[in-house]
C-alpha cells in the first residue's frame, strides 16, 4: 500500500509563526482551510489561507490542476494566534462558498460568496464577496471558536463552533438554508459534576473538543470529542498539562436537531437538553482502554457505514511507575511519547474496537520536529483501508484485513515537501 503525490504545487506564501504544536495559523489541525465543490466538469479545489501579510487569500483550482486561481479579500488576522484559524464551506442550494473564522472566543469574520458563483464560475476576483461582517448575515451568533462547516443533504451548511471559553464553554451549531442562517443552539453543556478518579477532585465546569460533524451517506450525523475540565485542580495530577478526558460519540438522524449515544438512546436535543459530562453512553473509549486524551482531533467514515476516531494521547505502557495509570505528568512527556491511536466502530454491532500505531515493532510518536507536539487526522479508503495523518505529513496506512496491525509509512512529507506542522486534509473529497 502506497500513498501517492499527485502535485507538489504549492498555493503561496502564507503567515508564519510556530506554537508548542510546531503549527501555523494555517495548519493548526482544527483549521478547515480546504474544500471542494462537485461541477459537471468535476470537482474544483478551493483554499483560504493567511498571506505572509496576514490578508486572508482564497484560491481556486479547476478539476483539471494548473495554476491556483489566487485573491485577496479585505480580512486581517487579529492576531498572532494559531486558534484564529480560517473554515471554508459550501452550500449547493444557492451554489455559494462560505468563510468564518479570525477569531478566539470573539466575534467571527463571515463573508461568502454571490449566488451560484460555485456553479457559473465568473471570473476569480474580490468582487465575488460580500463585504466581511462579524454576524452571520444578520444572525447573531455569538462569539467563537474553532468555527468549521459541513455540508448538508438537503444543500444547506451546518457551522458548528465553541460558544465560551476552554473548560467552560458549549458546542453550537447554526443551520443555513439559502434564505439564511439559524441559530440552533447547544448540542454539549458546560455543566454538570466530574471526579477525577484518582484524586477525588471534582470539576463542575467544561467544555467538548469536537470532530466532526460528518454526514454519512445516509444522511445520519456524527460526532466524536473529548472533554476539557475547568478546574484545572482536577486534572490528571500535578503538573499533567492537559485536563482533556474520555472521548465522546453521539449522532443524529435529524441533521442535528436530537442526538443519540452508541445504543441508540435519545441524549440530547440541541437548543433545549444538550447532552453532558453525566448523560448515559455516550463514552465511546469505555471498553478500549483510554481514561485521559491530550486530543480527539480527527474522525473519519469509511464504506458500509465504518465510523473511526482519532484520539492522540500518550500509552500507559510508556510512562513510568504511577503515572502509567494516569497520564503523562509533563510537558516533556507529552511531546516526546505522544502517539496515535485510531479507534472504529463495527456498524453491525456498535463495538468499538482500539489499535495503536505501531510500525515495524515501533510505536510511532507525533513530535515533528523535536520539541513540538502534533496532533493528526484519519480518514478511510475505499476498501475500508485506514489512513493516519501525523505531524510532518506522514502518513501511515494500515489495511482493513490485518485489523490495522500491518502499519507502514506510505508516504513522508519531510521528504517530499519538506513539511513540518499538523496536515490538513479537504473532507469534502475524503
Amino acid at each position: 500500500m502506497t500513498v501517492t503525490l499527485l502535485d507538489p504545487g504549492r498555493l503561496g506564501a502564507g503567515a508564519y509563526f510556530v506554537d508548542q504544536f510546531a503549527n501555523t495559523v494555517n495548519t493548526a489541525i482544527f483549521g478547515q482551510g480546504l474544500t471542494s465543490y462537485e461541477t459537471g466538469s468535476g470537482w474544483w479545489r478551493y483554499a483560504a489561507w493567511y498571506g505572509a501579510d496576514g490578508q486572508v487569500r482564497v484560491g481556486r483550482r479547476s478539476p483539471g490542476g494548473g495554476p491556483w486561481e489566487v485573491l485577496t479579500l479585505p480580512i486581517t488576522l487579529g492576531s498572532q494566534d494559531h486558534h484564529r484559524t480560517l473554515s471554508l464551506g459550501v452550500s449547493y442550494v444557492d451554489g455559494r462558498l462560505h468563510l468564518t473564522g479570525n477569531c478566539h472566543n470573539s466575534a467571527a469574520t463571515y463573508t461568502r460568496t454571490a449566488v451560484a458563483v460555485l456553479d457559473n464560475l465568473p471570473a476569480w476576483e474580490p468582487a465575488l464577496f460580500e463585504a466581511p461582517t462579524d454576524t452571520l448575515v444578520g444572525t447573531v451568533a455569538g462569539f467563537m471558536t474553532y468555527p468549521s462547516c459541513v455540508s448538508k443533504p438537503d444543500g444547506g451548511l451546518l457551522l458548528v463552533y465553541r460558544n465560551g471559553i476552554s473548560g467552560n464553554g458549549r458546542t453550537r451549531l447554526a443551520s443555513y438554508d439559502g434564505a439564511g442562517w439559524t441559530v440552533l443552539g447547544d448540542v454539549s453543556s458546560a455543566g454538570g459534576t466530574w471526579t477525577n478518579p484518582h484524586t477525588g477532585v471534582a470539576s463542575t465546569t467544561r467544555c467538548l473538543y469536537w470532530a466532526g460533524p460528518l454526514y454519512d451517506p445516509i444522511g445520519r450525523l456524527h460526532m466524536t470529542g473529548t472533554w476539557r475540565e475547568g478546574n484545572k485542580s482536577s486534572w490528571c495530577s500535578a503538573g499533567q498539562p492537559f485536563g482533556n478526558h474520555h472521548a465522546v460519540y453521539v449522532y443524529s438522524d435529524d441533521g442535528g436537531v436530537t442526538w443519540r449515544n452508541n445504543a441508540g438512546a435519545l441524549v440530547a436535543t440541541t437548543g433545549s437538553t444538550p447532552f453532558s459530562v453525566t448523560s448515559p453512553g455516550i463514552l465511546a473509549d469505555a471498553g478500549t482502554g483510554i481514561g485521559y486524551c491530550m486530543q480527539v482531533p480527527g474522525m473519519a467514515l469509511g464504506p458500509g457505514g465504518l465510523v473511526g476516531y482519532l484520539p492522540d494521547y500518550v500509552r500507559g505502557s510508556l510512562l513510568p511507575g504511577a503515572d502509567a495509570v494516569k497520564c503523562c505528568s509533563s510537558e516533556a512527556q507529552r511531546v516526546d511519547l505522544t502517539g496515535q491511536h485510531p479507534r472504529w466502530r463495527d456498524p453491525a454491532t456498535g463495538a468499538w474496537s482500539a489499535k495503536s500505531v505501531v510500525a515495524g515493532g515501533q510505536n510511532v510518536f507525533c513530535e515533528y520536529p523535536p520539541g513540538r507536539a502534533g496532533r493528526g487526522h484519519m480518514v478511510f479508503g475505499p476498501s475500508g483501508d485506514m489512513h493516519v495523518f501525523f505531524s510532518g505529513f506522514r502518513v501511515y496506512s494500515a489495511t482493513a484485513n490485518s485489523g490495522y496491525s500491518d502499519w507502514a509509512l506510505t508516504f513522508d512529507g519531510r521528504k517530499y515537501l519538506n513539511a513540518f506542522g499538523e496536515a490538513q486534509i479537504d473532507r469534502s473529497r475524503a
